[in-house]
């Protein structure tokens, strides 16, 4: 898909965000 054209800097931002919400359950 074209979305799974991300680059480092969005990939490694979404990760970072999706860490954060499991931390923060």
């Amino acid at each position: 898909t074209t979305n799974s054209r991300l680059t480092n800097a969005e990939s490694d931002r979404d990760v970072r965000h999706f860490e954060f919400e499991i931390l923060s359950s």
